[in-house]
């Protein structure tokens, strides 16, 4: 059987580029918080930086700004055809609440229970009260779970991708366009810090929009031709951000805290735009396939991503009380035990998936089933 008949996806809506896509942001992600978790907790000979040599953990950031295209893109080419048809709000809505929330409240539930049998909420000055309600409601600020402030953002754009179905579709454009002037000039405005605008206009949700412009552009995409094309649309992507990075940070020519956020995210914005037209042309081409265990990671990325810095900090902080960052030890050990530290962290997200992740959305899909009429009951994931 196929993957697209198991989910209920046209086969034709499944692309394994976007879904290694995915994977790669993770392992970008788990690279960079493996260098920081060790860093803060074992002391290793040298700078940081030096311990790969190039600093190639210490921008693995830009995993959570690949997401954010992702997204975009996933939402917008599973969902175009439902902007401005309002009985296909119900259906949307469960799909991204299956999607998102059951494995998210649960391991929000454990990780709760964890700080209230260890009697300590960690060293986030935020109250408990106020990050279990952020994290419950998806509220931006302090979450139970550190990496979820992305969520925050995530859910604001699925609610106002479905504001896009509800309302029609002239009203829809208007508010995006309305969406895009308020992100523009968010900078001149002087909010202070917290104000409900600096999370409803933050230059992070234009890589949501340029993840929807390339879903697109890829859906009106002809089929024959094109291969190089796609190719320079890749190269030109990943220089992107190669260039990017040495500017700002590999040489310093212009210093990472002096670029204002909004120009961040527009060259990402435009990279991952770039990157995901040229890896689904080339797909949809038949002349880049994707290797499956790549395939299999961004598949599991979502249980990996919310996981991932937990596993860390409990290695790092063993590794610590067992004296591993003794000096004497070579860089090569070092570098040795985070990317053991980081396999650890994808095995313990694999298995998540697995035996959490797809049994509860079963289980979620199974009670919708029974309770929904037949015209929402195809919940599936996107």
């Amino acid at each position: 059987m196929s993957a697209g008949s198991k989910s209920g996806i046209p086969a034709s809506l499944h692309l394994q580029t976007i879904q290694a896509l995915r994977g790669i942001a993770a392992l970008s992600v788990i690279l960079f918080h493996t260098f920081h978790q060790w860093y803060g907790h074992v002391r290793w000979p040298g700078e940081p930086v030096t311990i790969f040599g190039g600093g190639l953990p210490a921008c693995g950031w830009i995993g959570v700004d690949i997401f954010f295209g992702i997204s975009g893109f996933v939402i917008a080419w599973a969902h175009f055809k439902d902007i401005g048809r309002p009985e296909m709000s119900q259906r949307y809505a469960l799909r991204r609440f299956l999607r998102i929330i059951p494995l998210y409240w649960v391991l929000v539930a454990l990780k709760i229970l964890s700080y209230s049998l260890l009697g300590s909420w960690g060293d986030d000055p935020a109250s408990p009260g106020a990050r279990v309600v952020n994290s419950i409601f998806f509220l931006p600020g302090s979450m139970v779970i550190g990496v979820a402030w992305t969520l925050s953002f995530e859910m604001l754009f699925y609610v106002l991708f479905g504001f896009a179905i509800v309302l029609p579709r002239q009203f829809a454009f208007a508010g995006l366009f309305l969406w895009i002037g308020g992100i523009f000039i968010l900078p001149g405005l002087n909010l202070g810090a917290g104000h409900p605008l600096q999370f409803a206009w933050s230059p992070y949700n234009l890589e949501f929009l340029f993840g929807v412009l390339a879903a697109w552009i890829a859906s009106r995409a002809p089929l024959s031709g094109g291969v190089l094309r796609s190719c320079l649309l890749l190269v030109t992507g990943v220089s992107m951000y190669a260039g990017y990075w040495q500017l700002c940070l590999g040489q310093g020519f212009v210093p990472m805290n002096e670029v204002p956020v909004l120009w961040d995210k527009l060259v990402f914005g435009a990279a991952n735009c770039f990157i995901m037209l040229g890896l689904v042309g080339m797909e949809r081409r038949g002349v880049l396939k994707v290797p499956s265990w790549i395939a299999l990671v961004g598949a599991a990325s979502y249980s990996i991503y919310l996981l991932h810095n937990e596993v860390l900090t409990v290695i790092a902080k063993a590794g610590n009380h067992f004296g591993i960052g003794s000096q004497g030890r070579s860089v090569v050990f070092y570098q040795c035990l985070m990317l053991a530290s980081s396999l650890v962290a994808v095995g313990v997200g694999l298995l998540c998936h697995f035996f959490l992740e797809l049994p509860l959305m079963a289980r979620c899909r199974a009670m919708v089933a029974r309770s929904c009429s037949p015209s929402t009951s195809g919940v599936h994931q996107a």
